[in-house]
């Protein structure tokens, strides 16, 4: 799964699409409209694993126990974000 992401504005999608779809064959693209984000833009390998996912965990509550291989090393692959940080005190630090 890519890890780096494009962020581009729309005028720049609208001016260089056919850049922006090979970009997206290596990370995701996001579009942003008046600086927020629009659309995203991702492999269609990407896609479909990420839709195979959510079709697997729909409405599924799991133990932890339960969760293969692929879906943990997918969740511990992507970064923390730092807005999360403000988190890190409810949690002592041998649980990190």
């Amino acid at each position: 799964m890519a890890t780096n992401i494009t962020d581009i504005s729309s005028t720049e999608f609208q001016n260089s699409p056919g850049r922006y779809l090979d970009e997206s064959g290596k990370r995701p693209v996001h579009i942003t409209k008046y600086g927020r984000l629009s659309r995203v833009l991702l492999d269609a390998e990407e896609y479909a694993q990420m839709k195979a996912l959510t079709e697997r965990y729909k409405s599924t509550a799991l133990h932890v126990s339960e969760l293969d291989d692929a879906f943990i090393d997918g969740m511990l692959s992507e970064p923390i974000p730092e807005e999360a940080e403000q988190y890190n005190d409810e949690f002592p630090a041998a649980n990190l």
